[in-house]
């Protein structure tokens, strides 16, 4: 991390102006350029490409793009989802409050009719 916050600190030196006038888009342009072009390392990583490897790394079986989860109109009841792909019910509350999954209007209602 120290290369690149020494690179970022050289070009904000040089590039940033220190006084007026300054344009409202010179942080944007410059936070951009920060975080997806400024290459550092032997591999060219930016501070992008390791967000998303981060992400990438950290995928969980809802996130496969060829599970039933990602068929569009697919419906799955959470016993199915916590059987077929080894899910807990917490997992899956946490995927609908994501909005990674969504539920039909009333089937909570549905489910605590059918337990009483």
């Amino acid at each position: 991390m120290a290369p690149f916050v020494e690179m970022v600190s050289r070009a904000e030196d040089l590039y940033w102006p220190s006084g007026p006038p300054m344009s409202p888009l010179t942080g944007s342009y410059f936070t951009s350029w920060a975080c997806f072009d400024a290459c550092v390392g032997a591999a060219n990583e930016t501070i992008g490409t390791c967000i998303i490897a981060v992400g990438q790394s950290t995928r969980g079986p809802m996130d496969d793009l060829d599970s039933e989860w990602q068929r569009k109109g697919a419906t799955l009841s959470d016993k199915t989802a916590r059987t077929e792909f080894g899910l807990t019910q917490d997992e899956i509350v946490q995927a609908i409050r994501a909005g990674k999954l969504h539920y039909p209007p009333g089937a909570t209602q549905k489910e605590k009719a059918e337990k009483h």
